[in-house]
């Protein structure tokens, strides 16, 4: 079953959404060494609607478009000739993460500009929508601006489709937003920590947080098809840490 990681940022401050540029290439080469094929997230929602084998697959992704991490990746996985999947906020390109939905203490930071990611894409990277200001769509949301115009607007910024999107803080979307995702997109992928198989569902793809797997000792494994009791641990503390971040959130909201 194939692993999708994803990425928020790299660099060297200490949190748990950075990971280092030089950790990040020790990844890529974990990646080489595993023998497994690098698609993009597209390509891999293709193989699982086609019912293919996808045991021999592996995606990179990242989430949000931080400036620094995109610099850095493209430059990285040029360098171990691999593609990735930038998950990117389409109302605030080139501009900086202080979306209204941001706890209060977490970082703002610049992000790509729409020349960026048309250099991305140029590359053969995947650009997909993180919506239109990162809102999670467990709630109340601007749909129509969430999806489908963060879907044209990067499509217009970067000249090429966009088939795919990410669900800001993971949160799986009511059923109003589900079915606004199913005619917009052709995948869409969680947080939810878990390996894609050829039976998953299109639209609530799993992926496991590079934090995860810092350690490349740790990585190898995963990639080799092994711990899955440590990512169902890791499964846990993250469905926990996304109900508290909702339980917060309601009551600033109150």
């Amino acid at each position: 079953m194939t692993v999708v990681l994803y990425y928020h940022q790299l660099g060297t401050e200490p949190s748990p959404l950075a990971v280092s540029p030089a950790l990040f290439s020790e990844h890529l080469a974990v990646v080489a060494e595993s023998g497994l094929r690098v698609v993009t997230a597209a390509e891999l929602a293709d193989a699982v609607r086609e019912g293919s084998d996808v045991s021999d697959l592996v995606a990179i992704t990242f989430d949000d478009g931080f400036a620094a991490a995109v610099s850095e990746a493209a430059t990285r996985l040029a360098a171990a000739e691999m593609r990735a999947t930038f998950f990117c906020v389409a109302g605030h390109l080139g501009g900086r993460s202080d979306w209204p939905s941001r706890l209060p203490d977490a970082p703002v930071e610049p992000l790509a500009t729409a020349d960026d990611l048309r250099t991305l894409a140029a590359g053969g990277h995947e650009i997909g929508s993180h919506g239109w200001t990162h809102a999670p769509l467990d709630g109340a949301a601007d749909l129509e601006r969430e999806l489908v115009a963060s879907r044209r607007a990067l499509e217009d910024a970067v000249g090429a489709e966009v088939r795919t999107f990410a669900y800001p803080y993971g949160a799986l979307p009511s059923a109003a937003a589900a079915r606004v995702v199913a005619a917009t997109y052709e995948a869409a992928y969680t947080t939810r920590i878990g390996r894609v198989s050829a039976d998953s569902s299109r639209f609530e793809l799993p992926r496991v947080d590079a934090h995860y797997v810092r350690d490349p000792r740790v990585l190898r494994r995963v990639l080799a098809g092994a711990l899955d009791t440590y990512l169902g641990f890791r499964r846990l503390g993250s469905r926990t840490r996304r109900a508290l971040r909702k339980d917060y959130v309601a009551v600033g909201a109150a």
